[in-house]
């Protein structure tokens, strides 16, 4: 998974967008988000095709988030035994689950 960041102008509301993304996706995009996160897609790109690209994208994000989780499990842990905050983390490492 490769990341951007994206900045807006805050008087035009124009962002750059890297050379990459214009030479993977091409110049007519389109932009479909939530309150949370949005997906930029080629205009003229199959929905099969944009689902298939989200499902791999939602797994590295998935697989990031439970990295975290451990890190943060083993950070709350002190002289080999967990405190009360390293459990919780290790409880919600085992509860992520692929959304399917």
């Amino acid at each position: 998974m490769v990341e951007f960041e994206i900045k807006i102008n805050e008087k035009q509301h124009v962002a750059y967008i890297p050379r990459e993304v214009v030479d993977a996706l091409g110049l007519n995009l389109k932009l479909v988000g939530n309150r949370v996160s949005a997906v930029v897609y080629p205009e003229k790109a199959s929905l099969a095709d944009i689902v298939k690209s989200l499902r791999i994208l939602l797994a590295d994000f998935e697989h990031a988030l439970e990295m975290q989780q451990k890190t943060e499990a083993r950070a709350h842990e002190v002289d080999g035994e967990q405190t009360e905050l390293s459990r919780e983390a290790e409880a919600r490492a085992q509860e992520t689950r692929p959304i399917e």
